[in-house]
């Protein structure tokens, strides 16, 4: 494995990164939880939510940075 060089990485980038994935993974984690509890439902919304906010990182990330 090598370093990575992260000095090309802006600071607004790496912020909206991880406030994304952030919110992502803490979806996706409370639709598993839920789907554990036999509450689909909201497991499905919460997935649902999930997939809506990994559209826009996406879209913003093609708008903003590239």
């Amino acid at each position: 494995m090598n370093t990575v060089d992260l000095s090309q990485l802006s600071g607004g980038l790496f912020i909206l990164s991880s406030l994304f994935f952030l919110e992502i993974g803490g979806l996706v984690s409370y639709a598993v939880l839920q789907f554990v509890k036999h509450r689909k439902h909201k497991a499905i919304i919460s997935l649902v939510l999930a997939i809506i906010s990994m559209i826009a990182f996406i879209y913003i990330l093609n708008t903003w940075y590239l």
